[in-house]
């Protein structure tokens, strides 16, 4: 009967330090944010949480994975304004120049080489991957497309 009850102080304490610890209560939030998409809030609640103690390891994790998930978000903003640049260029001009394939040829590599460097397996956000796998394929035809016709002018 006495072991019951070390063991009930032991698991009230630390539902206690756990539910009114300011770091973890902030890593407990981050999490719920995590859980419903806001990325941000949930990278900045998880920064917060270790600040105040830098060995929470649930904040360590949800501020990594949240920071990765952000670099995907950032990686498609950056892949579609690349991509409406490049349907600019070719709407504006009637014939493309090679200075012009040069370009394109080369936001292809800058854009190939990003998404080359992204951490996808620890992100969970099926549409974000989804969505950055296909900016990286157009890329990849775009840059094929551009060294071919790089190789006619030679």
């Amino acid at each position: 009967m006495k072991l019951f009850y070390i063991a009930l102080a032991v698991l009230l304490t630390a539902f206690g330090y756990f539910f009114f610890n300011p770091s973890y209560k902030l890593s407990t939030e981050a999490r719920f944010f995590y859980s419903i998409a806001d990325y941000e809030e949930a990278h900045r609640l998880a920064s917060e949480a270790l600040e105040i103690d830098n060995y929470n390891s649930m904040a360590i994790h949800i501020k990594s994975r949240s920071g990765k998930t952000l670099e995907i978000s950032k990686f498609n903003r950056e892949s579609k304004e690349a991509s409406e640049k490049v349907m600019e260029i070719i709407r504006n001009k009637g014939v493309l120049l090679k200075a012009d394939k040069v370009r394109i040829k080369m936001m292809s590599d800058i854009v190939i080489g990003n998404y080359e460097k992204l951490h996808l397996k620890v992100v969970d956000d099926e549409v974000l991957k989804t969505e950055a796998k296909k900016h990286y394929e157009r890329f990849l035809k775009l840059k094929k497309e551009a060294v071919e016709s790089l190789k006619e002018h030679e």
